[in-house]
């Protein structure tokens, strides 16, 4: 099995919710599939847990499950389950319970520009809890 292990964040130019956190990600490759799980956390800072418009929440744990399958040496499909658990708290100390589950199905494609720089464009659609109903990123990622 291969280890993937990562960093990321959430940066705002104004006021909005920021965070830093990171994941491990364990796959194995059935060829032309791949198949993996991996989970990761996300500490949240200057978030407000009375603004409904504001989702991060103090503790952010997700869970991820899905699979990429090779069409050909440069482009790949995949399918991913993702869930997310915040731990919410209300603006006195207390603990506010649901909405703190979300289920997302993503569908997307990774596309090999160059050896080292891909193009991964994705859908999501919502499965379960609030939430968007749909939601499209576009990632490129470069390796080093």
């Amino acid at each position: 099995p291969n280890i993937s292990l990562s960093l990321g964040g959430v940066f705002g130019t104004g006021p909005g919710d920021k965070g830093i956190g990171g994941g491990i990600v364990l796959s194995k490759s059935y060829d032309p599939a791949v198949l993996f799980a991996g989970i990761n956390y996300l500490h949240g800072s200057d978030i407000d847990p009375a603004d409904p418009n504001r989702s991060l929440a103090k503790q952010n744990w997700g869970l991820n499950l899905g699979y990429t399958y090779a069409l050909n040496d440069a482009l790949a499909l995949n399918t991913v389950v993702l869930a997310t658990y915040r731990i919410t708290e209300s603006p006195d100390g207390i603990r506010i319970p649901a909405p703190r589950e979300r289920y997302a199905l993503q569908l997307g494609t990774t596309w090999m520009l160059t050896r080292r720089l891909f193009l991964e464009p994705q859908v999501s659609m919502r499965l379960g809890g609030e939430g968007p109903d749909f939601g499209f990123s576009l990632n490129v990622p470069y390796s080093f």
